[in-house]
């Protein structure tokens, strides 16, 4: 982000050369004062700001900085002595690119972070995350992971999901899909494409008549890349099969407005965004799930529609099988 902050992504390797998992993570604290505090969604409070006072936050990362340099010990000549050499802080692996911040948290192991984003680092890139600003951060549970992250990767539900909001601004299973290496970009077709049909192709504006999701492997989402405001979603597994977490941040392209109108519309598309995410995909998530639990032994069908989805699934199941260990499932695929 702006001013040396950055997105922040996480990588789980298992050797250099490919990571065997990597995962989107969270924006850098970026002019936390203008994200609102104690902010709810329409249940009252499953949706929270994290976001703390920016000073705050330099002070806590110098006073951490401070201590890993000294390896202090508060009160050292009542505690005792002891090895500081192997009792300071783990040192991971880190590298930035295109605006992110991609950690490994193997330590000792080295982060080939060009050949992990392949031909999709220039697409990261156009999108100049480094020069945005962050307005809010709510964290929004979830069904299983892989049944949150599907609907980030589709448009076919569109019309029947969400007819009331998505579909009112989305063509209903409308896409174009771009896979680049185990990431993905999948573009679906805004309303007001119908209106420049018979336009000359160099009239065209992606920006008005696309919404894009790019997809960072295997679970990091920018939605509208191409315009002023952004959505980032970032899901992560929880501790129970049928659980994950999802850090939800709303990003500008502009410093936050200090005024009243302006701010009120991004509060308005930051509640919206929560409440199509949580009440309509993740809530629909939840009874899929249960679906699931009872049907034991049944496979699902991915349409040819929806190569977003067969991607991410066909990549997660490479992955498993490159990386298989002794004793754990592979994942029983049967391919038509």
């Amino acid at each position: 982000l702006k001013g040396g902050d950055a997105l922040v992504a996480g990588l789980n390797a298992e050797g250099p050369a490919e990571p065997a998992a990597a995962a989107g993570g969270s924006l850098a604290r970026k002019r936390a004062d203008a994200a609102p505090t104690g902010a709810k969604n329409k249940e009252g409070a499953v949706g929270q700001v994290v976001e703390k006072n920016g000073r705050a936050h330099d002070a806590q990362h110098q006073d951490a900085v401070a201590l890993a340099r000294r390896r202090a010990v508060y009160g050292e000549h009542t505690f005792g002595e002891f090895d500081k050499s192997s009792r300071g802080l783990i040192t991971l692996p880190v590298v930035e690119k295109a605006g992110l911040i991609f950690v490994c948290l193997t330590p000792g192991l080295e982060i080939d972070i060009d050949s992990w984003l392949g031909d999709f680092a220039p697409v990261l890139e156009s999108l100049k995350l480094d020069e945005c600003h962050l307005f809010s951060s709510r964290m929004m549970p979830g069904p299983n992971w892989k049944v949150a992250i599907e609907g980030y990767l589709e448009g076919y539900h569109f019309a029947s999901l969400h007819k009331d909001t998505v579909f009112k601004t989305n063509l209903s299973n409308t896409a174009i899909f771009d896979g680049f290496g185990p990431h993905e970009r999948v573009s679906f077709a805004l309303r007001e494409i119908e209106q420049h049909l018979d336009d000359p192709e160099e009239t065209w504006d992606p920006t008005a008549n696309v919404g894009a999701i790019n997809w960072i492997f295997p679970g990091f989402s920018i939605a509208g890349g191409w315009r002023q405001r952004m959505a980032i979603g970032f899901p992560l597994p929880g501790t129970k099969v049928t659980e994950s977490m999802t850090e939800q941040r709303i990003v500008v392209r502009t410093p936050i407005p200090e005024d009243a109108q302006e701010r009120h519309e991004l509060e308005v598309m930051r509640d919206w965004f929560y409440d199509v995410t949580y009440g309509e995909d993740y809530i629909t998530g939840y009874g899929v799930q249960k679906g699931v639990s009872v049907t034991g032994g049944k496979t699902q069908i991915f349409g040819r529609n929806e190569p977003g989805v067969q991607h991410a699934h066909r990549t997660i199941n490479r992955l498993m099988h490159e990386n298989h260990r002794e004793g754990y499932p592979l994942p029983r695929v049967i391919e038509h």
